[in-house]
């Protein structure tokens, strides 16, 4: 028996692997504070900054922020 998802936010963050990609640069940021972490998995991983805000709530302006600074540092190397 396969077991259906029971929401529509199941389903579709099941169709959408960015998700999971950008749960793991928030939890990175937020319960480590480690910004480059986050910024090498979304450069690694083809994530735009775009793509982060639109599809998490957990992290703030000054979180985005940093992380953009340490995106734009590691592009730069």
């Amino acid at each position: 028996m396969i077991k259906k998802p029971n929401t529509q936010f199941d389903t579709y963050r099941l169709s959408d692997p960015v998700y999971d990609i950008v749960l793991r640069i928030a939890n990175e940021i937020r319960t480590h504070h480690n910004y480059e972490t986050g910024a090498k998995i979304a450069l690694d991983n083809n994530i735009t900054l775009n793509q982060i805000i639109q599809k998490t709530l957990k992290l703030d302006i000054f979180d985005i922020a940093k992380l953009a600074d340490a995106m734009k540092k590691l592009k730069t190397k």
